[in-house]
């Protein structure tokens, strides 16, 4: 009867661990096919959420939210770009950058803005890290230096959030679908 006992034990934690491994790995955000992921889908913990871009110009901030009226803004693509990837709006027009003014000495706003060719999009290609079974987006070579972490400025958004450019890939926010 112990032998039995502890078979099924075996076999339930077997199965335990199967499912607990097999999670994380969902949410690495990965190119699909024809080297395209087609979202990044918020944060660890806030999956209900989607990127979203707002604005025009130098101002088109991207923020996450989970609750927009905007459809078909919040389709994010991964495009290889050299050795690094392009994060691309759901009309290809827009990557993701990093908009180099210094806010409240911490971070820098995270923008969708047109691709710059006279400095090969080093402000927008990235790199993804896997990290825990998420994906940390990190600007591969930017301009102004450092390493740079895409992430979430507030841990609970009530509709929307800031999505900021800062330098601790450590904090949850900063972990994507």
């Amino acid at each position: 009867m112990k032998k039995v006992g502890k078979k099924i034990g075996a076999a339930i934690l077997a199965m335990v661990l199967i499912i607990a491994m097999a999670v994380p790995v969902s949410a690495i955000v990965e190119p699909g096919p024809n080297g395209f992921a087609i979202y990044i889908y918020g944060w660890a913990g806030h999956s209900g959420s989607s990127a979203i871009l707002k604005g025009h110009g130098i101002n088109n901030n991207i923020t996450v939210g989970t609750n927009n009226g905007e459809a078909g803004n919040h389709v994010w693509y991964v495009v290889p770009n050299g050795n690094g990837y392009l994060i691309k709006d759901g009309t290809q027009s827009y990557c993701v950058n990093i908009h180099r003014v210094k806010q409240y000495g911490t971070y820098y706003p995270c923008t969708g803005y047109y691709y710059e060719n006279s400095t090969g999009g080093r402000d927008q290609r990235v790199q993804l890290v896997q990290y825990n079974g998420y994906t940390v987006i990190r600007v591969q070579n930017p301009l102004v230096g450092g390493n740079w972490y895409m992430m979430a400025d507030y841990s609970q958004p009530v509709a929307s959030s800031d999505v900021i450019w800062y330098s601790d890939s450590i904090a949850m926010k900063a972990h994507w679908y």
